[in-house]
Order: structure tokens, then C-alpha cells, then sequence
């Protein structure tokens, strides 16, 4: 029988790993951009990887930015 906070586990594990990934994209993103000489703010990237997520996608290239603020 399994005990009833076993089965948490393993979603504390996987919340975590998803933070991580999200925070490294975050970074990447913005280290991008800033190499393209067009820094973002860490909301601006937040926003463009949530974006991605949402079509899908891994880490598509930044087509276009929104300029919405």
C-alpha cells in the first residue's frame, strides 16, 4: 500500500525541474538579446518564453518583440 505523500513526490520533482528550465530560458533569451544589442527585460523575456510555450515551441528565434507595456 502506498503511503498518501509518496505520490507528491514526484510532482514537487518535476515543478522543480520545470522552474529550472524556465528560468535558463529566461537567461538565454536575454543574453540573445542582449548580444543582438537589443536587451530585454526579464519580464519581457518571461513573457516571449511563455509565448513560445504556448505555440508549442522550444526556443523558437525572436522573430519580432512586442512593444507592449
Amino acid at each position: 500500500m502506498e503511503h498518501a505523500g509518496m505520490m507528491d513526490r514526484p510532482l514537487v520533482l518535476t515543478t522543480s525541474l520545470l522552474s529550472a528550465s524556465m528560468a535558463e530560458m529566461i537567461d538565454a533569451r536575454r543574453r540573445d538579446a542582449a548580444a543582438r544589442g537589443t536587451p530585454l527585460t526579464e519580464a519581457e523575456a518571461r513573457r516571449g518564453v511563455l509565448e513560445d510555450l504556448a505555440r508549442g515551441v522550444g526556443r523558437a528565434p525572436q522573430t519580432e518583440r512586442l512593444t507592449t507595456r
